[in-house]
């Protein structure tokens, strides 16, 4: 099976969900990051986790940014092949 994990930053993902993401992999689970790129990308990739690098504006307020990222999301989602479409 294919998961996606969408997130802002990989810092508290790598903190608060490493063990999860870990045994999805070890279970034989297809496991998809999508999250800007820094520190702890990298760790989370050696864990085996398929990296998709998203660019966000974390604190912005702006409906057209956020638009443009639910749209990325979507694509990411068929490009993959989370769901059937």
């Amino acid at each position: 099976m294919r998961i996606l994990v969408l997130s802002s930053i990989s810092l508290g993902l790598y903190k608060l969900r490493k063990e999860l993401l870990w045994e999805l992999n070890r279970r034989g689970h297809e496991v998809y990051i999508s999250l800007p790129d820094d520190e702890c990308v990298r760790p989370l990739v050696q864990m085996g986790c398929c990296f998709v690098k998203t660019e966000m504006d974390r604190r912005g307020t702006n409906l057209i940014a956020d638009l443009s990222l639910l749209y990325s999301y979507y694509k990411i989602v068929r490009e993959i092949g989370c769901i059937p479409l």
